[in-house]
């Protein structure tokens, strides 16, 4: 969301070789993004110790953060807010992470454009025949979007927790349930602010429930305070913290950073896992695993994990969409503007994708991009389409002096990014074998898949859900 990782490796204290000792540890977590940090964090606290591995060179995931050259400026651009709960207060607190509130919006003036083709020039005119042109329509909009969440919140705060029969009008494509419950004004504003949903006017009603959670729109109403974003402008300072703290080694625990499993097996007793790492290769002995990486088919069977037949079956399911962050140089966009997408001919104004959510607010010539598709596209052909649209906005607009080139100083893809599965399979109880495999094969579950792509309520769920049966597990 838009609102909404160990250098030198060093194992057990000691830095790694050409030939690895077999570790031993209580548990061993795969992915070093949100919730596997998180979970790494907190059974340390409990005097647990654990081995992350993580196949980037940094911890973090989503949460990326640029610093600008010569300077001592940084600005985020991947995970820039957090929910002001008492997880997340809790947890920079204890990383020692100063927090501030979040400024919600992107600062500086926000104008329209058709960035996906078409006439690109920017205006602050919206049509009165868009329905979010009219502040009462959003208004009361908003309530309503308030009600259905609230209504459905027992069944969505700490992960898919759904009732037998589920409910139909969930199963619903969002744009349908929209205008069922005459919320449909509100609509552009889920679509800018909860980015990546893929074409969230056909995405099930649930997942859009999920993923612009009631706490969001509680938010907005008032109800509930503002976000909280790092006092240095800085996300990533907590992941630079919660290395330094694990790479300490209290409890014997240690992070293999730039490393991959490559074969995972588990008994009834312990799991047992090879790992490639710059060092070499090495074993990891552990009483439990936690899987914190997007569990589809083909991530899994990456890690070489002995597939049950059940997980097998239920991570062939998964859909996702696609999502990426940029920081673009040269665009031509002034400072302080930013472009959002729009297309006032399309239902909701909502533009169709892939493109771009939107461009520009960035710092001495720098602007932030926003890209999302429903399907698949590599990373060139992101660069390309963005590149083309930049072109259009500047030629429409008259910006760049006839010197638009622009040039990507920061480019990250976050897929697979929201996983869904079709309606028929949450119709006959697939959320309710998924969360049946919590603790089977002492392997144990958390990420956006079982929540949503949410750092904030992804800890919620791993210390309201996970962590109290892996600790009992674990006596």
């Amino acid at each position: 969301m838009i609102w909404k990782c160990l250098v030198s490796l060093g194992f057990l204290g000691h830095a790694y070789t050409s030939t690895l000792p077999t570790v031993t540890t209580d548990v061993v977590i795969i992915g070093g993004g949100s919730a596997g940090i998180y979970t790494a964090i907190q059974l340390q606290r409990q005097g647990k110790s654990v081995f992350v591995v993580e196949k980037e060179d940094v911890l973090g995931g989503h949460t990326n953060t640029f610093h600008v050259p010569g300077t001592n400026t940084t600005f985020d651009y991947g995970v820039v807010s957090f929910a002001n709960i008492s997880v997340v207060n809790e947890y920079f607190a204890d990383l020692g992470v100063a927090l501030r509130l979040f400024d919600v919006g992107v600062g500086g003036t926000t104008e329209y454009a058709k960035l996906n083709g078409g006439d690109a020039a920017a205006t602050t005119t919206v049509p009165s025949s868009v329905s979010w042109s009219n502040a009462t329509n959003v208004g009361l909009a908003l309530q309503g979007y308030l009600a259905q969440s609230t209504k459905y919140a027992p069944f969505l705060t700490n992960g898919f927790d759904l009732p037998d029969p589920v409910p139909e009008e969930l199963l619903l494509p969002w744009g349908a349930f929209a205008r069922k419950h005459s919320i449909e004004a509100f609509d552009y504003t889920v679509f800018s602010l909860a980015q990546g949903a893929g074409n969230m006017l056909a995405q099930p009603a649930l997942y859009v429930l999920k993923y612009f959670a009631l706490y969001d729109v509680q938010m907005l109403a008032g109800i509930k305070p503002g976000f909280l974003t790092t006092a240095a402008h800085n996300n990533h300072a907590l992941y630079d913290a919660a290395l330094a703290r694990l790479q300490a080694g209290a409890n014997g625990s240690a992070v293999a950073l730039s490393s991959n499993v490559t074969r995972i097996t588990r008994s009834a007793s312990s799991v047992s896992v090879s790992v490639s790492t710059p060092g070499g290769a090495s074993t990891v002995h552990a009483k439990e695993l936690v899987i914190a990486i997007p569990p589809t088919l083909p991530n899994l069977m990456s890690l070489g994990l002995d597939l049950t037949p059940t997980e097998r079956a239920l991570s062939a399911q998964f859909n996702n969409s696609y999502y990426w962050d940029m920081v673009i140089a040269g665009t031509g966009i002034p400072d302080n503007l930013f472009i959002s997408a729009v297309d006032f001919a399309a239902p909701d104004a909502i533009p169709a994708q892939p493109g771009l959510y939107g461009v520009g607010s960035g710092v001495d010539g720098l602007a932030l991009g926003y890209f999302g598709s429903a399907h698949y596209m590599s990373d060139a052909q992101v660069k390309a389409a963005t590149v083309a649209a930049l072109g259009r906005l500047a030629r429409a607009n008259g910006w760049g002096n006839g010197t638009f080139a622009p040039v990507f100083v920061a480019f990250h893809s976050h897929a697979p990014f929201l996983l869904t599965v079709d309606v028929e399979a949450v119709r006959t109880g697939f959320y309710r074998r998924l969360n049946a495999l919590q603790g089977v094969k002492r392997t144990w579950w958390t990420g956006a898949a079982w929540q949503t792509q949410d750092s904030s309520l992804i800890w919620n769920f791993t210390e309201a859900v996970v962590l109290p049966r892996l600790l009992e597990s674990l006596r």
